[in-house]
């Protein structure tokens, strides 16, 4: 039997490059059962685990987008949205012998996100890095639903480097945004760039079904749902919603005038757990 671990998920303080790991080998939910098999001959099940998790030896689902794109707040009066990311539909839930589903959960979602804003601008009098950042990252989930529908129409949709769909396109193609029953949006703020920064800058945004472990770090004020400290969103409700056949996309935006959202590259990693 020959077990490969991918390489850890760790980032030097000083790196400005989206790790090359994402696009390692992946074990798969078999992968990962037939090495606790194996381990389980020399060590008890707590520690087996243990080690699993320090490997980060899971299933993974990732999609790395590097085409840069620049989005110009201006292409849309003020207010552009561009689908810059979408990942494949989260795999159906695994079948034991009687055919019954083998549980296997969502246990956290990492964005990765290399940009920049136009390097200038910003209203006067503001603190820190990212308070008055208009331009950033969203994250939807799409659902599709039932009906007769082109695929050609699904496909003009679920796909990279296109303008944001607008509500009357995603219903022709018979998709919806799933929505979070706490807040009622449908979209989630991921990350936002620092303010009138010419530098690029890589982020990195963890959510977890965990979802009071960030909650101290984020404002309460209702037109702010990102903390000033780091520009990242809390997720509250994200991974929970997340299903087998549901699809992850990721939004850059740019609003008001003459605000720029340069994208070298973003990633989007989804672990399981078995």
């Amino acid at each position: 039997m020959s077990i490969t671990f991918p390489s850890p998920p760790t980032q030097p303080e000083n790196s400005s490059d989206i790790p090359e790991y994402l696009n390692d080998y992946h074990p798969s939910r078999e992968d990962v059962l037939e090495a606790r098999h194996f381990f389980l001959r020399f060590m008890p099940l707590k520690l087996v685990n243990a080690i699993l998790e320090e490997a980060r030896y899971m299933p993974c689902l990732v999609m790395h987008n590097r085409e840069s794109h620049i989005l110009h707040s201006s292409v849309d009066r003020n207010d552009a949205s561009w689908h810059y990311l979408i990942m494949p539909p989260i795999p159906p839930l695994p079948k034991d012998e009687d055919g019954e589903d083998v549980p296997m959960n969502i246990r956290e979602v990492i964005f990765w996100f290399k940009s920049r804003d136009q390097g200038w601008g910003g209203d006067y009098g503001l603190t820190g890095l990212y308070s008055g950042s208009w331009t950033w990252f969203e994250a939807c989930i799409y659902r599709r639903l039932p009906g007769d529908v082109s695929e050609d129409l699904r496909a003009d949709i679920e796909r990279n480097n296109i303008m944001a769909p607008k509500k009357e396109d995603l219903q022709a193609a018979r998709i919806e945004r799933v929505t979070d029953h706490a807040s009622g949006s449908d979209i989630w703020n991921v990350q936002r760039n620092v303010r009138a920064s010419s530098t690029v800058k890589l982020h990195r945004v963890r959510w977890t079904t965990d979802e009071e472990s960030n909650t101290e770090e984020f404002l309460t004020s209702m037109d702010i749902d990102y903390s000033t400290k780091s520009g990242a969103g809390a997720g509250k409700g994200f991974v929970s919603s997340l299903r087998a056949g549901r699809q992850i996309a990721i939004i850059s935006r740019a609003r008001f005038p003459r605000w720029v959202n340069h994208v070298i590259e973003a990633a989007v990693e989804v672990y399981f757990s078995v």
